[in-house]
This record gives structure tokens, C-alpha cells and sequence, in this order.
């Protein structure tokens, strides 16, 4: 059996708890007792009256038979009202964190950024992801395995007939695709 104090200070969230359980609860459904329609005023009178005597007088004799019909009141809900008042009430929501290396879709690479072999891009950021090419400078799209190949470690090597960064300048859209790897 809690203190008084402890039953004082679970009481006005205990009747709040009541008076949600009588407002959301179906009597057909839940079988909520006919008691349960008055037990948040019950709850709310008692302490209203107790914290005032408590409030004056902590040790008056006539306080624990009271007390403990408060808390018989509010035990339905004494677990969640503690849980409220002990600062642990509302769960916690787990903050997305981006990756540090992931890498913004799409973005954008020119004929500068290829390796010396002007077809051949390495980025060990888009290792594992799939992705299709957007070449400003063709009308169509690159797909992998017909346009280009993979990079183990990360990037491509593009495989279409022409291509060469070293002797054209190309702006590349690089887009994120999900479909099974290639």
C-alpha cells in the first residue's frame, strides 16, 4: 500500500485515466461496469477533500481509511498514473539518423570525374545499390549488363559502344532504381 502522499499525487492523473476509460470504452464490447461511469468524479471528490485535510494536518488520524478507498478507486489505473508522474509516460520515438555514407538521389557526374580509362567511374558509396544512367548527350537510358557493368568496390564501368569521357563531354544523372541486383 502506497504512502497518502504517494496516493494524493496519482489521483488527479488517475482520474484523468478514468474518465479516458469511461469516454473510449464500449460497454457492449468491453464489458465496462456501471461503476466505472462515476469513478473518475469519485476519484477527483475524495481527493479533493483528502489533499485538503492532508494539506493541513499530514498526520490527522481519520486520513488512512480514506486514503486507501482513494487508492482502491484509482488502482485500476495507479500503474499507468505512475508511469505518467515518474516521467516515463509517452514511450520514446527513435530518431532517423541518415548515413553517413549514403549518397543523395540522384546525383550528377561530368567526363572529369571518370578514371583515366574515360569509362570507368569508381564511388564506394553506390557499392551494393542499383542504379541506371541518364546521359544528357543519348536519348536513351543505360541499363546494367547491356550499358554497363558494376564495379566491385563500388561504381561502373560503362560498356555502350562510343563512350569515351576522355574525348566527349557528358553530364551523367546517376538515379536509384529498386529491382533485384543484376
Amino acid at each position: 500500500m502506497p504512502t497518502i502522499a504517494r496516493i494524493l499525487e496519482l489521483a488527479p492523473v488517475s482520474c484523468m485515466l478514468a474518465n479516458n476509460y469511461k469516454n473510449t470504452a464500449n460497454p457492449f464490447r468491453d464489458g465496462v461496469p456501471r461503476s466505472a461511469t462515476n469513478q473518475a468524479t469519485l476519484i477527483y471528490i475524495y481527493w479533493k477533500i483528502l489533499n485538503k485535510i492532508y494539506t493541513l494536518d499530514p498526520t490527522h488520524d481519520g486520513l488512512q481509511a480514506p486514503a486507501n478507498y482513494l487508492w482502491e478507486l484509482e488502482q485500476k489505473f495507479a500503474f499507468k498514473a505512475a508511469n505518467i508522474v515518474d516521467g516515463g509516460g509517452g514511450g520514446q520515438v527513435t530518431p532517423i539518423v541518415p548515413v553517413p555514407s549514403a549518397i543523395q538521389f540522384p546525383f550528377y557526374i561530368y567526363s572529369s570525374d571518370f578514371e583515366s580509362d574515360g569509362v570507368t567511374y569508381l564511388n564506394s558509396k553506390i557499392a551494393g545499390v542499383n542504379i541506371a544512367l541518364f546521359i544528357n548527350e543519348y536519348v536513351q537510358q543505360f541499363f546494367p549488363g547491356t550499358d554497363f557493368t558494376y564495379v566491385l568496390g563500388g561504381g561502373f564501368t560503362i560498356t555502350a559502344p562510343g563512350f569515351d569521357a576522355n574525348s566527349f563531354s557528358y553530364t551523367i544523372r546517376v538515379e536509384r532504381y529498386f529491382a533485384p541486383p543484376s
